[in-house]
């Protein structure tokens, strides 16, 4: 029988990416360079709960972004709503419900602010990828496999269905 040896390299992983995960991500990476962009996003967060049960939260999220340094997201879902706005100068973010207002000195282009308000307010923005310089690359970059697997039906337009593996455990649809 062979024998592996531990001096022999590990030969190097090719992703399973089909041409039409490819060609979509492409396209959506093309789509989102515009100057002015505005979404609307349904997702859903998968928590654990302090006994280890998953806990599926989810949020309807409106953005709207003038690339390259300004957005106004509104968050509205299971936990609660709250919006954040970055002007090129300072992030805000405002919790409606609790009253509550937090605003941070923050520079640079948009991926940048979502950065330093994910650092400095410990808020989590699932869909920072999309205003990154390239977000085609940062999502085919992680992934370990993509494929198309369908057609989906969303609010009346026919969408591709799209199903990422990630290095970092993450799927994404």
């Amino acid at each position: 029988l062979p024998t592996a040896r531990a001096d022999e390299p590990t030969p190097p992983f090719k992703p399973a990416i089909s041409d039409e995960a490819a060609t979509a991500v492409s396209q959506m990476g093309k789509t989102l360079h515009a100057r002015d962009l505005s979404v609307t996003a349904r997702t859903i967060s998968v928590y654990l709960d302090e006994f280890g049960q998953p806990l599926h939260i989810f949020h309807t999220i409106k953005i709207a972004a003038r690339r390259p340094d300004r957005i106004a997201v509104e968050f509205i879902g299971d936990d609660g709503r709250h919006d954040l706005f970055y002007d090129g100068k300072a992030a805000s973010v405002f919790f409606p419900d609790r009253k509550k207002y937090m605003t941070i000195p923050a520079s640079g282009d948009i991926s940048s602010a979502l950065d330093e308000i994910a650092d400095k307010l410990d808020l989590d923005f699932p869909l920072g990828v999309l205003f990154a310089g390239s977000p085609d690359e940062v999502l085919l970059g992680d992934a370990m496999a993509a494929e198309q697997v369908g057609m989906a039906t969303i609010d009346g337009v026919e969408c591709r269905h799209l199903l990422f593996s990630q290095k970092s455990g993450i799927d994404v649809e």
